[in-house]
Order: C-alpha cells, then structure tokens, then sequence
C-alpha cells in the first residue's frame, strides 16, 4: 500500500469518526431535550391547578433549567476527560522514555559483560 493511500485512508477514518461523534452528540442532545420536556410535563402535570398558559411556562422554565444543568454536567465530565487524557499521555510518554533508557542500560550492559567474556576467554587461552 502506498504512502498516500495510507495517508487517504487515515484522512477518511478520522472523517468518518469526526462525523459519528457528531451525530451522536446531535443524538445524546436530541434525546437529553425530550427527556428534560418529559419531566417538564410530569412536574406539572403535579399541579392540576395550572391553567393552560401557567402550565406551559412551568414546562418551558422547568424544561430549560434541565438542559441548562444537563448541559453543565456534560461540559464537567468533558473537561475532566480532556484533564485524564492529557494527565494519560504524561505518563505514557514518561513510561516510555524510561523503558527506552532501561533497556538501552541493558544493551550497554550486555555489551560490556560480552566484551569481558571474550577478552577472559582470549586471555585464557
């Protein structure tokens, strides 16, 4: 496969997961809208004494307030996320830069002890 192909096909996946994410936001919003309406008309449907307009207006506040706090705790949890995923990568690159010096320790060391076996078995001889 050639370099270009493989960069066109990196390019389309990353498209194509930008736009699931996309339509999954649009959905989780969609649904997260309907749901708060739905709680909305259950919290007045507990006040029989609302009129038509009155009943309307509680909806539309309570319905509002509930997007308002769903939308904060999703920016929270989105935020936190981007705080784990930048403390992760931290610590992996930490992890590898000290693999990497491990085992470069080791090949010099394996070296070193290879070379000492060599030149104890040439003296020996």
């Amino acid at each position: 496969m050639s370099q270009q192909s493989q960069t066109r096909d990196g390019l389309c996946r990353r498209e194509t997961a930008t736009g699931l994410a996309d339509v999954q936001g649009y959905l989780m919003v969609h649904a997260a809208r309907h749901e708060a309406h739905m709680r909305a008309a259950a919290f007045a449907d507990s006040m029989p004494w609302l009129g038509t307009a009155e009943r309307e207006e509680v909806i539309r506040l309570y319905a509002a307030d509930d997007i308002a706090r769903t939308r904060h705790a999703w920016e929270t949890i989105g935020r936190r996320a981007r705080e784990l995923s930048g403390e992760y990568t931290e610590r992996y690159e930490e992890l590898r830069r000290r693999m990497w010096c491990r085992n470069v320790i080791r090949w010099i060391l394996n070296a070193v002890v290879m070379s000492a076996v060599c030149a104890l078995l040439m003296f020996c001889r």
